[in-house]
């Protein structure tokens, strides 16, 4: 069994000593959605850790029942917040504390709509941040038991539908570059928090501001909970296509013929065995898997996966057990690239990472993640902006068919625009080195980088023919912004 995207995955084992999610990664984008599943009125997946420190409140809720704006179809029913698609509230929330916070909400995606729920927040009548105008919450998806055809022996595809329970998440940002949800400052007293439901009607239980806590380094959590523990028992096999939950309707089951150890295989059927592959590599896209352990105790996890979809690269999952990432490095764990078949225990080269599981049931998720290389691609991400709104002005003065044999005199007209290019090409020039060191590739990875600082070198040491590269310009840009999502 194996899950696939950018990385293929297989899902395998988890031991006592053990953990081995036996993951098999068929191409290079891994990407998983996980939760926290607890008994309560329906299940809960929590992706928000709720903490006191020292007796002082790390978490403010709105009061939903006291709402002061209910509009174009929103209402209190049961003491939960409905916004219907268009619709918007307005809640009232005290702080006691100043200090920065990110937003945290509860809610349950209406049945039926399908796609990401779309809110747009406003604190005080104003975004509190940057993308707080449409803020994506994922819907969650389970898909039935699969099924062989008695017709032909093949595995026939699992129905998939909504699964309609309760979500609890942090707000990110939609690409993926940031590893770390929204942040901003909230001073003490009153304040207002209106929401607006963009896309898909929501159901909301709680909704306010948190202190978010960063997941400890594994040295720190290994002292916290592993020192003097005992090690876990048994052995958990988990089939990578027979998943819990997901967040994305296009990761399928497939089938792999490559290798004979891949389960189940079938020299005469086509068996659905693994998870994932190219369509796998949307950030933030997930899969969850429930899994009983029977003796509390420490274990380890391990993966089969196969990770050839973006040549010479890595592709980084966030791990996830019970809705969070027990300590930083399970935040961005790399897949590194390979054509074959590969075991894997997650560990830092040298040493498995152990995790510290009670007796009872868990979830373990895979979240598709930027990894170490989303600062400088986002980076890369703004040059591209900037490029792109110096090339507007550019086609101001040219038109979209420029003359090559014209001096537009552009040294006078946009001297800014010059200058700036000259800068934006240094630091790209930087970024372009980082990148290659970090992923440990070699320059060709980042060849429409190179590409780009080519054209600008020539575009700003003689000017007059900016005209003359104009046309590839932008098409190099766009490349690169292509390229940039795909990384």
């Amino acid at each position: 069994m194996a899950l696939q995207n950018t990385v293929n995955l297989t899902v395998k084992r988890i031991t006592a000593i053990l953990l081995i999610f036996s993951v098999c990664l068929l191409q290079n984008v891994l990407c998983f959605a996980s939760g926290t599943e607890r008994s309560n009125e329906s299940s809960v997946f929590s992706y928000v850790i709720n903490e006191t420190d020292n007796g002082e409140i790390k978490k403010y809720s709105a009061d939903l029942t006291q709402a002061v704006g209910l509009e174009n179809g929103s209402e209190i029913k049961d003491s939960l917040l409905h916004l219907v698609s268009g619709s918007n509230a307005t809640l009232n929330i005290n702080i006691e504390n100043s200090d920065e916070y990110v937003f945290y909400i509860k809610y349950k995606a209406a049945v039926g709509f399908g796609g990401n729920v779309e809110i747009g927040l406003l604190v005080d009548n104003q975004l509190p941040f940057k993308d707080a105008d449409c803020l994506a919450f994922p819907r969650l998806y389970s898909q039935s038991e699969i099924l062989t055809s008695s017709q032909n022996g093949d595995d026939v595809q699992p129905l998939v539908s909504e699964a309609d329970v309760w979500q609890e998440r942090y707000a990110y940002d939609n690409t993926g570059y940031s590893n770390e949800p929204y942040s901003f400052s909230v001073n003490s007293g009153e304040h207002t928090i209106t929401l607006s439901s963009l896309r898909g009607t929501v159901i909301i239980a709680e909704v306010g501001f948190i202190k978010y806590t960063k997941s400890p380094e594994y040295k720190n959590y290994a002292l916290e909970f592993l020192s003097g523990s005992d090690k876990g028992s048994g052995e958990i096999i988990i089939q990578a296509e027979k998943l819990d939950y997901k967040t994305d309707t296009t990761v399928l089951p497939k089938n792999d013929f490559d290798s004979v150890d891949t389960t189940p295989q079938s020299a005469s059927n086509k068996l659905l065995n693994t998870l994932g592959g190219s369509i796998w590599k949307t950030p933030r896209s997930a899969v969850t898997y429930k899994f009983n352990i029977k003796k509390s105790g420490i274990y380890y996890i391990s993966t089969r996966y196969k990770q050839s979809f973006t040549d010479g690269i890595f592709s980084s999952r966030k791990v996830l057990i019970d809705g969070k990432s027990p300590f930083a490095e399970f935040e961005k764990l790399r897949f590194g690239y390979t054509d074959d078949w590969k075991e894997m225990t997650f560990g830092d080269g040298d040493k498995p990472y152990g995790v510290y599981l009670t007796a009872g049931e868990h979830t373990i998720t895979f979240e598709a993640v930027v990894g170490d290389l989303a600062s400088y691609l986002n980076e890369v991400s703004e040059c591209i902006n900037e490029l792109n709104a110096i090339y507007r002005e550019i086609v101001k003065i040219t038109g979209t068919s420029p003359d090559v044999y014209r001096d537009y005199g552009f040294q006078k007209l946009i001297p800014n625009e010059i200058e700036n290019m000259k800068l934006i090409c240094k630091e790209l020039s930087v970024l372009e080195k980082k990148i290659v060191e970090i992923a440990g590739v070699d320059a060709g990875y980042t060849a429409l980088i190179d590409k780009v600082v080519f054209q600008i070198n020539k575009m700003t040491e003689k000017p007059r023919d900016i005209a003359k590269y104009l046309t590839a310009f932008k098409s190099n840009l766009g490349s690169l912004a292509s390229w940039v999502l795909d990384s």
